[in-house]
């Protein structure tokens, strides 16, 4: 399988997924270091909390993804990329050029 195209797709994702997590931080949503935290008191309304909680969920989210793309571009530098993490059997490349961050194969799934 060339992980060429693939590598390109991860990579492009990746970059995605910094720049929302960047605009979740610069907007004041969250902070950045340890942790997330809210910027201003949740005591005000029931609705900017319920914003809030839902950005920080956002940004947990978006911080999962970036861990399976980049566990993705080290296996495709490990060469052992496209296995299946339960079975260990091919995922398939229809899988892959779809979810190019799978760990599992359709079967397993």
């Amino acid at each position: 399988m060339d992980t060429t195209k693939l590598t390109d797709k991860l990579q492009a994702r990746r970059i995605e997924i910094t720049e929302q997590m960047e605009s979740l931080v610069s907007g004041g949503a969250v902070s950045s270091g340890e942790g997330l935290a809210f910027t201003e008191p949740v005591g005000e309304d029931r609705a900017a909390a319920v914003q809030r909680m839902t950005q920080l969920n956002m940004h947990s989210g978006l911080e999962a993804e970036l861990g399976t793309v980049d566990a993705a571009l080290a296996k495709i530098e490990e060469g052992t990329y496209g296995n299946c993490e339960i079975c260990g059997e091919a995922i398939g490349d229809a899988r892959l050029e779809a979810l190019p961050w799978a760990i599992s194969c359709i079967n397993c799934s």
